[in-house]
């Protein structure tokens, strides 16, 4: 039997228990506070780094707006200009390292080149890659795996420029060596042609009404007639500002599985499509190489890093590049112990003057680890198709408008340069491969009034930058 003062002290230890868990309890919410209070800080500063500080409930900015519209083209200006550049300079015994970093460096070079006290971001929206033959994309790699170019290779070139989020972004597939006289024959051919009137004949189809799936039909219907397939489960992109890959997009040559949670949306007016047509020789299925993962890009997502060397890098690249990708190889070192990153890119500054330090190597990787980890970075593979077959890829940036799509990027593409036994059959798909598009109109310069100078014009006319043509098909 218990005598009270057995029974006051149960009581006390009871209160005392209870006492403990409640402290418990208030620890782990006052944690979790503080990591939220973090996190939303470094969201906070990516968000304005990126632009992308608007409200949910403000009208989300599109293509009818002429200020978007010119940002848009300006981008385009010059991510054609960057494709020029770099393909010209594709020869054999040329490095892929190299032309890559030529590639960006043009970019950052242009992009610094004008409005130069904006409050926006600009530069980079996909760091240049060169994948070659059977690889599908995202080969830019770091100097130790560094390669050279071929006589023969099948190159994807593939690139981006973006003006305040928005993005221009373009790929364009080629034989190394090829020429009129001596064209490339048989798969690399084959795959070429398929992929670049796929383009052509999808971009065609973008508009308004058009239902998705029948956009994705088209490409299926063009690569088949020089028996090939589109890649699985590739997408074509409703870009928005700051959004590289936006919530929208076209599926193509979709497995069973990718089908499933997915809903093929129509077209719509002021849409901006990345049009992206992969297209193998092979049976259409891909998997990733063995080839170290050189571009990353951050995520909106909350988490209180915990590693020093982690938030380093986070906090850099997050003011640095945004939401848009960036390549590891930027913070390699050379003998002179320079990086781009500290010798090419904008140089950084907290919000009180003091210069932000660029991360070193050991650090971005460790910091890349641990943010794949946990969900704040997206890495872009390199991945394959079977041995012995080959991947080519076209893409192009359009906007939808509601007469006609208009295709902003463009590419020196000449079908003489390649020889398949294969061609369009199929007289609807001929008959759409003829229509005209990219067509707009100049609008005419006003004179200046008397003692005052016309404004240059930054981006040029984006629409003139290539003669609109249908592409030749022979029909039997």
């Amino acid at each position: 039997m218990l005598v009270y003062s057995d029974l006051l002290q149960l009581v006390g230890l009871n209160v005392m228990s209870r006492l403990m868990q409640c402290l418990w309890c208030l620890s782990c919410i006052f944690e979790q506070f503080l990591s939220w209070i973090m996190s939303s800080r470094s969201g906070s500063e990516g968000s304005h780094a990126s632009g992308d500080d608007k409200s949910d409930s403000e009208k989300v900015p599109n293509i009818s707006s002429a200020e978007v519209a010119e940002k848009y083209k300006t981008a385009a200006k010059i991510t054609n200009d960057t494709m020029k550049l770099v393909q010209s300079k594709c020869v054999a015994g040329a490095s892929v390292v190299d032309l890559c970093q030529m590639g960006d460096n043009f970019i950052i070079q242009k992009t610094g080149e004008f409005a130069k006290k904006a409050s926006y971001k600009k530069g980079i929206a996909f760091p240049t890659c060169l994948s070659l033959n059977g690889h599908l994309a995202h080969f830019s790699p770091l100097k130790a795996n560094d390669t050279t170019l071929k006589n023969g290779d099948l190159v994807k070139l593939e690139l981006g420029t973006h003006v305040d989020g928005y993005i221009a972004i373009s790929a364009q597939s080629f034989v190394v060596g090829a020429t009129k006289e001596n064209p490339a024959t048989g798969k690399k051919a084959d795959v070429i042609l398929a992929a670049y009137y796929g383009a052509e004949a999808a971009i065609r189809t973008l508009k308004v009404g058009t239902p998705g799936q029948s956009v994705a039909d088209t490409v299926q219907n063009v690569t088949g007639q020089f028996d090939c397939k589109p890649l699985e489960n590739m997408l074509f992109y409703v870009m928005n500002q700051n959004k590289l890959e936006g919530e929208e997009g076209i599926l193509i040559n979709g497995s069973v599985e990718g089908k499933k949670d997915h809903t093929q949306p129509e077209v719509k007016e002021h849409d901006v499509y990345a049009v992206d047509v992969l297209v193998t020789s092979g049976k259409g299925t891909c998997r990733i190489t063995e080839l170290d993962t050189t571009i990353y890009k951050l995520e909106q997502v909350h988490y209180s890093l915990r590693s020093k060397r982690s938030r380093h890098f986070f906090n850099y690249a997050n003011s640095q590049f945004g939401f848009m990708p960036f390549n590891l190889r930027y913070f390699e070192t050379d003998e002179n112990n320079a990086s781009v990153a500290s010798s090419v890119l904008p140089k950084l500054r907290t919000k009180d003057g003091k210069p932000i330090e660029v991360p070193e190597f050991i650090t971005c990787k460790m910091g890349i680890k641990e943010c794949r980890e946990h969900g704040l970075l997206t890495q872009f593979d390199v991945q394959q198709v079977e041995e012995g077959e080959f991947v080519a890829q076209f893409k192009f940036t359009v906007f939808v408008h509601a007469k006609s799509p208009e295709r902003i990027t463009f590419v020196d593409f000449d079908p003489s340069l390649y020889s398949s036994q294969h061609s369009i059959k199929d007289e609807t798909i001929a008959a759409l491969l003829k229509e005209k598009i990219d067509v707009s109109k100049k609008k005419k310069k006003k004179k200046p009034a008397a003692g005052k100078t016309a404004a240059p014009d930054v981006a040029g006319d984006a629409s003139a930058t290539a003669t609109p043509q249908s592409a030749p098909v022979s029909v039997h």
